[in-house]
């Protein structure tokens, strides 16, 4: 196991001493086995009132661990310049700033700390993080959320080096069908929308296989002599069936 995987693991599984429902969350993430998760879900919702969407949820394990290594001289200096700022009274997201303002060499770049609940996000949990630019790397000074409300409850920050674009696409999806794979599948733009994957994974033919807006749901009908291209089925457990030509939609 990668040494930024162990980390990550710990920091979703760090306890924060209180006796509270915080302590139960921690509980539970002890007992998880997060290497033999999925990477992500893939359910399709539709009604007779027109509620047609796509649910696909990430694992947020599987996502940090696959976009980030672990830094560990930066780590060091983060962890020294923290205990030395909290011991002279800063708060924490103060802290947090004036490490990145200090070490970013981009004189542009804001020292801001982001957290996924306040933007599009398709992740099974939430962070909190902020960016430091050091010659053409970036690299991440990250909290896990752990428990408590959305204000608090977040893991010790940890510093990793951004190794995958996708780490800025936090709404990033990807699923195709059982059948053709590659060949019939769906990506997010930067907006979030579903796109289809022609054959050269180039866009293909959005109009005719497109997930856009749900406009194609429709519940699986009881033979497959009713299948139709262009309609995406849904079956009773929120499975997709592909509209190109059947096959069930899942994650690689």
């Amino acid at each position: 196991m990668k040494k930024a995987n162990r980390i990550i693991a710990n920091m979703m599984r760090q306890s924060m001493g209180d006796p509270t429902d915080t302590e139960h969350v921690w509980v539970r993430s002890r007992q998880r086995k997060f290497q033999t998760e999925p990477v992500a879900t893939l359910r399709f919702h539709s009604s007779m009132s027109g509620d047609n969407r796509i649910e696909y949820t990430r694992n947020l394990y599987h996502y940090l661990t696959g976009a980030l290594s672990y830094e560990p001289a930066l780590d060091r200096k983060w962890k020294r310049f923290a205990q030395k700022a909290l011991k002279n009274g800063d708060a924490y997201l103060k802290a947090m700033r004036d490490f990145i303002s200090k070490h970013d060499s981009d004189i542009g770049t804001s020292n801001e700390i982001y957290n996924s609940s306040d933007l599009n996000s398709n992740l099974d949990g939430v962070i909190q993080w902020g960016y430091i630019l050091i010659g053409r790397h970036n690299y991440v000074l990250l909290q896990i959320h752990i428990g408590c409300g959305i204000q608090y409850g977040y893991s010790d920050a940890r510093v990793f080096k951004v190794t995958e674009d996708y780490f800025f696409h936090l709404n990033a999806g990807y699923f195709h069908c059982n059948v053709w794979k590659g060949a019939h599948a769906w990506t997010t733009d930067w907006h979030g929308d579903w796109r289809f994957l022609g054959d050269d994974g180039e866009d293909g033919n959005i109009e005719k296989a497109s997930l856009h807006k749900g406009s194609y749901f429709k519940h699986l009908p009881t033979t497959t002599d009713e299948w139709e291209m262009g309609k995406l089925y849904i079956d009773e457990y929120k499975n997709g069936y592909c509209p190109v030509c059947g096959g069930q939609l899942v994650v690689p």
